[in-house]
């Protein structure tokens, strides 16, 4: 079984939570995906992302080959927000329960222009609700070293970070030509590529070139990677699986979306009340305008 998201897939599949632990009333200190290691230890879920103008930064795929009905998982999520002063900060999305999902309201504000809005921009001062935006899911490893300046493991190195790709929906078709190109192969597992992202900080998060660059064994994984699973409390064997996804981006239930939001709206000045404003139904934020903005990766 495929995890398609919540609510079913959006239009372009159409025709073609582990959660963050909120319990009691404390103020979380932020919101990510988690999975659950043995022992219930709860591990954030690193997301693949690009530094603007960073060029060959290496990736591998972990995920098998697309299942008979060419599904590919998908969800939809409010990603990168800022929270607590630190962004990337990232929840599912409830936006298909018949309640819709509160924090489009939390994440509330007046329209930003950005580089493809119409000229002049008929939404200026318009006070809109900040939708979930669809990614199309998969796993891999950044071959690239990531050192922690904070926390407790501050100064330690992660050689080859595990991580979750969320592909915008304005790319979705390019990993799909991916996907085919690459199915009498066995599918993305083991393929490489040498990934860059353009130099504008709207640009796609998870780069917006992507080049094959040759491919992995198993074999060669498990070697490559023993040293790093083991630095994240893992077997090398399910370090170098695709995470379950259906246990992954498991939805908040309905008192934890509202406790969620709660916290959002607080920071942002936004009251979850109904008001006299009109509030405009649109996608905004950092998200929407880096799909929009998202050049095309080659093939």
């Amino acid at each position: 079984m495929v995890y398609r998201g919540s609510g079913g897939p959006p239009p372009s599949q159409v025709h073609a939570s582990g959660g963050s632990g909120l319990y009691g009333g404390q103020k979380p200190f932020g919101f990510g995906i988690y999975e659950v290691l043995e022992g219930n230890k709860k591990k954030k879920v690193s997301l693949f992302r690009v530094n603007a103008g960073e060029k060959n930064v290496p990736f591998v795929f972990l995920d098998e080959a697309l299942p008979k009905e060419k599904a590919a998982p998908a969800v939809r999520v409010h990603d990168g927000f800022k929270f607590n002063g630190k962004f990337g900060n990232t929840v599912i999305c409830v936006g298909h329960r018949p309640e819709g999902c509160p924090m489009d309201k939390a994440l509330e504000r007046k329209h930003k222009c950005f580089p493809n809005c119409k000229q002049p921009c008929p939404r200026v001062g318009n006070r809109e609700l900040s939708r979930g935006s669809w990614r199309w899911v998969a796993t891999g490893i950044k071959m690239q070293p990531f050192t922690y300046n904070v926390g407790p493991k501050k100064g330690e190195t992660w050689e080859y970070q595990r991580c979750l790709l969320l592909v915008p929906d304005a790319q979705y078709e390019d990993f799909m030509a991916y996907r085919e190109q690459f199915e009498g192969q066995g599918g993305l597992r083991g393929k490489m590529f040498k990934v860059q992202r353009g130099s504008l900080p709207t640009s796609s998060k998870i780069g917006t070139s992507w080049r094959p660059a040759g491919s992995m064994t198993d074999e060669e994984m498990m070697d490559k990677f023993e040293s790093s699973a083991a630095f994240y409390g893992m077997p090398v064997e399910q370090y170098i699986r695709p995470y379950d996804y259906e246990k992954l981006l498991k939805e908040y239930t309905k008192p934890e979306m509202a406790d969620a939001a709660k916290w959002v709206a607080a920071e942002y000045g936004v009251s979850l009340e109904a008001s006299g404003e009109e509030t405009v139904s649109a996608v905004v934020g950092s998200d929407e305008a880096e799909d929009d903005a998202a050049t095309e990766v080659p093939f």
